[in-house]
């Protein structure tokens, strides 16, 4: 499993559960955030999660 798909699915989860507010979906998200700190190596989900902020705010960056 690559990086670019868990952060898709990541993506996905979060943006279907703040539209139709499904615990599924949270559950999900969760999931994959657990599967990006196996791909990336992270020790610790809060290191994790840091990763997936700065990877969106640079998106945003992008797109600007």
């Amino acid at each position: 499993m690559n990086e670019q798909y868990v952060l898709d699915m990541l993506v996905i989860n979060g943006v279907n559960y703040h539209k139709f507010g499904d615990d599924r979906f949270e559950k999900d998200f969760t999931h994959w955030m657990h599967q990006l700190q196996k791909v990336k190596g992270f020790k610790t989900i809060e290191e994790t999660c840091s990763y997936f902020d700065r990877w969106g705010d640079s998106l945003g960056k992008q797109a600007a």
